[in-house]
């Protein structure tokens, strides 16, 4: 399954232009969807979750009605922390750009309307970090996993020396029982 990139944006001709230049740029490496509010954005986000896919990216128009790009954005991190995010717009104002910024990792803001050659660095440099993190990830997941493994295998080697001592000690026990016997039944023998 190809991870996704989600666009979303209130205005279906932005939305029709910007997966015109996606699918052109990509190739067809990635699945591209489409979401008109940040309802549909989050709805379509848990769905290709709860089918094991992946969301690479999320580039949101800032300014739209019901959920505008910073709710949606802090939901999406929350839901995806490893998700990039861009956000578009002609008119957010500063202040609600700088606090998305702070509390979700933005990866970038890009200015509507976009240069064409600057939204493909963008997206690529988004692309390639989202690969790093994710491959980050999967790399501590896999070292929890072998510190998991060998903790166990320590365990289980404290187990049998526990285990081997304690049979040495019955071994002593029983030799020198042994020799108190022998040493004993010579003593009766002489």
């Amino acid at each position: 399954m190809k991870p996704t990139i989600i666009c979303v944006d209130d205005e279906p001709i932005v939305l029709k232009s910007l997966k015109a230049e996606l699918k052109e740029m990509l190739q067809n490496t990635y699945a591209i969807e489409m979401a008109e509010s940040g309802e549909e954005a989050i709805d379509l986000l848990k769905d290709i979750q709860k089918n094991n896919g992946t969301v690479a990216l999320v580039i949101s128009d800032f300014v739209m009605p019901r959920m505008n790009g910073q709710q949606l954005l802090t939901q999406i991190h929350d839901l995806s922390p490893v998700t990039e995010k861009i956000m578009l717009s002609g008119r957010a104002n500063n202040e609600g750009l700088i606090q998305t910024i702070n509390s979700i990792r933005l990866f970038r803001f890009i200015n509507k309307p976009w240069d064409k050659q600057f939204l493909q660095a963008t997206v690529n440099e988004a692309i390639h970090s989202y690969r790093q993190e994710s491959q980050l990830q999967h790399q501590q997941k896999m070292l929890l996993q072998n510190n998991q493994q060998l903790n166990e295998l320590v365990h289980e080697k404290e187990k049998l020396a526990d285990e081997l001592r304690e049979l040495n000690q019955e071994l002593e026990e029983r030799v020198l029982q042994r020799t108190k016997e022998l040493v004993e039944s010579e003593k009766m023998a002489s």
